[in-house]
Order: C-alpha cells, then structure tokens, then sequence
C-alpha cells in the first residue's frame, strides 16, 4: 500500500458486517472521505454473478471487465491472496472479511453475536467490538470518526516523512 489505512472488519456469517460498513461509508462521505472497499466471501466467483462475463469466464477467459454507463466491474479467474489485493491499492481501504489473515498493520473491526465468539475473531489491532442485532448507526458514525481521524494521521505522517526525506536527500 502506497499511503493510507486498511481496516479489516470480521465477524460471523449474518452478524452485520455488511450493513456496519454501509452505514460507516455513508458517514466517511459526509466527511468528505470515499474508501475503497474490498468484500472476501468462500463463494466462487462463478456462483455471484450470472451474467455474460461468468460465461466468459467458464470458457476460460483469464480476466473479463463489466462497462456499463455507471462503472465497471473487473473480474479474474487468477486466485489471489487479499493481502496482495490491499497492496495494489491506496486510501483508505475497508475489507470485509477474511478472518483468517491478522495483519498487525490493519486496524480490526469485531461483529460479534455472542461473546463467545470474540476470541477467535480477535485481531492484533482492535478498534472496536460491535454487537450485532440492532440499528448501526450510531457505532457507524462514531466508527467513521474514528477512522477518518486516523487515516488523517496517517496522510500526515506519511506527508511529513515524504517532505524529511525529500529535503535530507
């Protein structure tokens, strides 16, 4: 990742996770701040979409790209592994998922639904344990706050380490 933030959200299969980072979206864009979102499922790709491009894919096209008037969707036939998805972005970067990794660099969001499940979710860099069964909204704002001060310092630093190095060179 060139610049910015990852922040990992996990939780068990029809927690919330979903309707947590809709509602944190809608609030990171009041506050003039557009992530880049990143959705980890066991599902194969060939069982989402039903479409034209699952067709080229099941002939053996590598890659297809969906064009429509109001964006794009890019679709490969090539595993890949999610840390190396992050990497080639920039920003701020929200995943859904994937509790298997733990990156000590990602900062973790936990839906749980009993707390039970907490320590098998637990990652090296929680922010916040959310429990599921009720309306987001106020976790989501106060949770897009707390991200957007982050990802913030973050630019900053990286600003002011990018300006040091600049002038020591």
């Amino acid at each position: 990742m060139v610049a910015g933030l990852v922040v990992q959200v996990v939780g068990f299969k029809n927690s919330g996770k979903t309707s947590l980072i809709e509602g944190i979206i809608r609030e990171l864009k009041t506050l003039g701040i557009e992530p880049k979102v990143i959705k980890t499922t066991h599902h194969l790709l060939e069982e989402t979409d039903a479409g034209d491009t699952r067709r080229f894919l099941i002939a053996g096209a590598r890659e297809t790209v969906l064009l429509t008037p109001n964006g794009i969707r890019y679709q490969s036939s090539i595993p890949r592994k999610l840390e190396e998805v992050v990497e080639e972005l920039d920003g701020l970067v929200i995943v859904e998922g994937g509790r298997e990794v733990k990156r000590r660099e990602w900062v973790g969001v936990i839906v749980i639904r009993r707390e039970g499940e907490l320590r098998a979710l637990m990652r090296p860099r929680t922010i916040a344990i959310v429990k599921s069964g009720r309306d987001f909204s106020r976790e989501a704002r106060h949770l897009a706050r707390t991200i957007a001060a982050m990802y913030k310092a973050q630019l900053s630093h990286a600003a002011f380490t990018a300006q040091h190095s600049a002038n020591s060179s």
